[in-house]
């Protein structure tokens, strides 16, 4: 099969033959049809994400934003239990945030997916502002055709839930600005979704729970022996805890929760920091 191949970091890439994988047991095989291109590739093929760059295996077959023919050729699989289509769908896109998609545009994105394999259910994940100016921001520039979580509530049978509790607005220098959500604003925010979905009866996931930082800056700083403000080790078990504790308040369990930051804690512990991946240890011994 034909590959777009990344050698070096800052070099085009090339067009080579490569071999066809095989999938294993629990694995899926794609054949991609169309492939598009992410900011993270660009970053990547760069090297502009330092932290990574140890980690990068080269030769590398980028690109993750695809469209196959999985659907048709391996509906028959177990580890296959749903169909994310689009990220936060028709929220501002693009590093400038300039750019969206249309509403009526992933509706037909759904529509396909369902003719293909009927049998599963639709996973879309929204985005769920925690504070007013995030909320007031995001109204805004979705007042047009309204947003990812809205989306998700009315086509998909799974609503997943992208919660980034503390995130930084700026900075300069040394001192960074931030938004925190204060408890108040948990529990109002968080049992509105967990109401609505009960009402539509459709299942609920934390599809994003935020267990990395969120700062100012492209690659989130490993500052040694400390953390950043956005989400220290701490902040893992108490994102994960609040989000469990509405639910049961609620009467409305969640069907899963994801952490979202997996590759930092291996980063951190690259560096001699166990202390993200160490938090989520306990979250699974105290389960």
């Amino acid at each position: 099969m034909k590959a777009a191949v990344l050698h070096s970091f800052k070099t085009p890439l090339s067009l080579e033959e490569v071999a066809r994988p095989e999938a294993g047991a629990d694995e899926v095989l794609i054949e991609v049809e169309v492939c598009g291109v992410c900011h993270s590739d660009l970053h990547v093929a760069d090297g502009d994400w330092t932290q990574l760059a140890g980690i990068v295996k080269k030769p590398l077959i980028l690109g993750h934003e695809i469209v196959g023919r999985v659907v048709e050729r391996y509906a028959g699989r177990e580890s296959v239990f749903a169909w994310q289509v689009e990220h936060e769908a028709l929220d501002p896109l693009g590093v400038e945030h300039s750019w969206r998609l249309a509403a009526g545009f992933v509706k037909r994105e759904i529509a396909e997916v369902k003719r293909l394999d009927p049998a599963r259910p639709i996973l879309l994940n929204g985005f769920l502002p925690m504070s007013m100016p995030v909320a007031a921001q995001q109204w805004w520039r979705t007042r047009d055709q309204g947003d990812s979580m809205s989306l998700a509530e009315d086509t998909a049978e799974i609503i997943g839930v992208d919660l980034y509790p503390c995130h930084a607005l700026g900075a300069l220098g040394a001192w960074t600005v931030y938004l925190d959500a204060k408890v108040d604003s948990w529990r109002q925010r968080a049992r509105h979704v967990l109401k609505r979905a009960v009402a539509k009866g459709k299942q609920l996931m934390i599809a994003e729970g935020q267990a990395e930082p969120w700062e100012a800056v492209t690659t989130p700083p490993s500052p040694a022996g400390r953390a950043m403000a956005s989400c220290p080790p701490e902040r893992v078990i108490e994102n994960y805890n609040r989000c469990l504790r509405q639910a049961r308040e609620t009467g409305r369990a969640l069907d899963a929760y994801l952490f979202w930051g997996a590759e930092y804690w291996l980063l951190r512990l690259q560096a001699g920091d166990n202390s993200y991946l160490g938090a989520f240890q306990r979250i699974l011994a105290s389960d």
